[in-house]
């Protein structure tokens, strides 16, 4: 978001008991997204 190195990765789609077996949210590189620390913070 920022522009910084990511080091956390975010689910867009959070993960719950109902979904994470479900590869198309829990692994699906468009539910993903790599956040520097700071911004994946602000996100939670």
């Amino acid at each position: 978001m920022c522009g910084e190195i990511g080091t956390e990765v975010h689910h867009k789609v959070h993960l719950t008991p109902e979904n994470v077996g479900d590869p198309e949210i829990s692994i699906n590189q468009e539910n993903l997204m790599l956040l520097c620390n700071e911004c994946h913070n602000k996100v939670h």
